[in-house]
């Protein structure tokens, strides 16, 4: 359950509010290209976000990496899922250098906030799907 809602990325955006559109461009086998926009909002502020990701789905777990540079010189990582009896431990691993000016303190504080919301709301769908 936990992979069909991390690869099922055109319905990112009815449980990622932050996520506007979510596309997949291409798939051959294991490898998707997807396109997302997405608004991040600090304060009063906010920007558009616009990525098309090199996706690699593998047994436990998906691997992606930004390909446009448009919002960011640097954006990849990934999720691994791994079961331990009726457990199952999903990790989040993200790197971004955004292209755009930020300072760092802000920058950490936005991925601070939204990460837990993020994780919380993928937990939040994979128990409302069914098994």
């Amino acid at each position: 359950t936990a992979m069909a809602v991390l690869t099922d990325y055109e319905h990112i955006p009815k449980f990622m509010p932050d996520v506007l559109r979510s596309t997949v461009l291409e798939r051959a086998g294991h490898k998707v290209v997807v396109e997302q926009e997405a608004v991040a909002r600090v304060v009063m502020f906010s920007k558009h976000i616009h990525l098309i990701l090199d996706v690699q789905e593998r047994p436990g777990g998906i691997s992606f990496r930004d390909r446009c540079g448009e919002s960011f010189t640097r954006y990849q990582g990934g999720w691994t899922v791994a079961r331990t009896g009726s457990d199952t431990t999903i990790e989040y691993s993200l790197t971004a250098q955004p292209s755009f000016g930020v300072p760092g303190v802000l920058l950490r504080r936005l991925l601070k906030r939204d990460s837990p919301r993020m994780i919380e709301r993928v937990r939040a769908e994979i128990a409302a799907r069914p098994r």
